[in-house]
């Protein structure tokens, strides 16, 4: 073979070289933005995924996204901080709102989800009114709007919001309402939450009747009325009523609710009645006036409770609770509780915070995890008996360790049983812990043990076998 042929060999190669380096590259190039190929559902429900910003952010990477951004239809605008903006920021921000409502508007397109956080000023006022107008004219299904008041200035609700027939959830935080005789029409409302609000007493006597599918209603430090009452007909499922201020009765008619939350941090005495809420399954009280007395004759009505949590009851000292379907058992700083005698075959999950051991329980064969605090507060005194420390050994002996770890400390050491058996060891030091925990994940008591550092110092891990912690640290 002469040198020419050689050289035409080795130029052809060479050049079908280029040629496939070429070709692999734009192969390479038509599959990185194979994403946008996708269908436009399919799209929004990533963009669905991202936060706000984020989402808004992905119109600069293609045409094709841009497009999509302009077709998504939730909306989140966040303007907590435009009083501290400059005129032609503010200006800018406006402008590419109104634009975005705009466009949705000339291609005739529903928004499905609505979020506008504000500070109320006197220069957004009308733009806030006219952009909330125009997504009930859009048929907007949720629509949440915060508006923070400043300089006592509040954001007055536009007349359309109370009739938006397309509304199915509504979220609003320190709006005002636009009168107390307005027509309230939002057959398709299905949850309602209002915060910081002062609402008429005829409001929620009109409510249930205006809005026939509501299932989930939220007050949340609202006033203006004393009275909350709801009727037998009512779909009602969830009930969330905390710091109400003036609220002094609660009648609950319904047989269908099955969550109910009071929560109010003052000692004010409020009249619960629940008494027709048989199928109830989520109980929370976080009431400084609840009593024994009040206890007892509330919680046996509830034969379906599943879930139970007492938080901040100052009233609670002798109470029994039973039921054969409770599951989950939370207490968390009822300071004079003394006893707590719980009968609870199902319970799966127990979570106790205060200075003492009041708990006893006749079975827990079915625990799987636990988590008790005792005075986690440093200037706290711990009125530690000999009645407390035969209780928390009970519990060990009456709790189905099998399978579960146990992590206790104390204000200098932590220590972690990872055979159950070493629990009860006479040398384990477990008579004055300040924490108790159970749990099967190694993972989740090395995580507790580490939020205590530096209070501690020294990690201490007992094991009759071979132990999984030093891989897990």
């Amino acid at each position: 073979m002469d040198l020419s042929s050689k050289n035409s060999k080795r130029g052809d190669g060479h050049l079908n070289g280029k040629d496939d380096v070429k070709r692999a590259k734009m192969d390479v190039d038509s599959k990185v933005d194979s994403i946008s190929d996708f269908p436009e559902p399919v799209l929004h429900q990533i963009l669905s995924l991202l936060h706000p910003k984020d989402a808004a952010r992905t119109c600069i990477l293609s045409k094709r996204w841009q497009q999509v951004c302009k077709s998504y239809q939730i909306l989140d605008f966040d303007l907590r901080r435009c009083h501290k903006m400059k005129k032609k920021s503010l200006d800018e921000y406006k402008n590419m709102m109104s634009q975005l409502l705009k466009c949705r508007q000339e291609q005739s397109l529903n928004i499905f989800k609505f979020r506008l956080r504000f500070s109320v000023t006197n220069k957004l006022l009308p733009d806030a009114e006219s952009w909330v107008s125009a997504v009930i004219e859009r048929n907007v299904r949720e629509l949440e709007i915060y508006a923070k008041s400043i300089r006592s200035i509040q954001f007055c609700l536009p007349v359309s919001v109370m009739s938006g027939s397309s509304i199915t959830v509504l979220n609003l935080y320190g709006c005002i309402l636009p009168t107390s005789k307005i027509k309230v029409d939002l057959p398709k409302l299905q949850k309602l939450s209002l915060k910081n609000m002062n609402i008429p007493l005829t409001f929620l006597v009109h409510l249930f009747s205006c809005c026939p599918l509501i299932d989930d209603l939220r007050l949340i430090e609202c006033s203006g009325f004393k009275t909350l009452s709801i009727s037998v007909s009512s779909k009602l499922k969830r009930l969330d009523v905390h710091k109400c201020e003036g609220l002094k009765t609660i009648v609950i008619e319904t047989p269908k609710l099955q969550s109910f939350w009071y929560f109010y941090d003052k000692k004010k005495r409020c009249t619960l009645n629940l008494l027709a809420c048989r199928d109830l399954k989520d109980l929370v009280l976080e009431y400084p006036r609840m009593n024994d007395e009040l206890f007892h004759e509330i919680i046996s009505e509830f034969p379906r409770l599943e879930k139970l949590v007492l938080s901040r009851c100052y009233g609670l000292k002798t109470i029994q609770v039973s039921g054969n379907k409770l599951k989950k058992l939370v207490i968390r700083r009822c300071r004079k509780l003394v006893e707590a005698q719980v009968d609870a075959p199902n319970l799966v999950s127990l979570e106790y915070h205060g200075q003492r051991m009041p708990l006893s329980f006749r079975t827990l064969s079915c625990l799987k995890e636990a988590l008790l605090r005792f005075d986690p507060h440093a200037k706290a005194k711990i009125d530690w008996k000999a009645e407390d420390a035969n209780r928390l050994q009970s519990f060990f002996c009456t709790s189905n360790l099998k399978g579960l770890k146990v992590m206790t400390w104390t204000k200098q050491e932590v220590h972690i049983f990872e055979d159950n058996l070493l629990v009860f060891d006479p040398s384990s030091k477990i008579r004055m812990p300040h924490s108790v925990i159970l749990s099967a994940c190694s993972q989740d008591l090395l995580a507790e043990a580490l939020k205590s550092w530096p209070y501690q110092s020294k990690l201490l891990v007992y094991s009759l076998g071979n132990s999984e912690f030093p891989r897990v640290i």
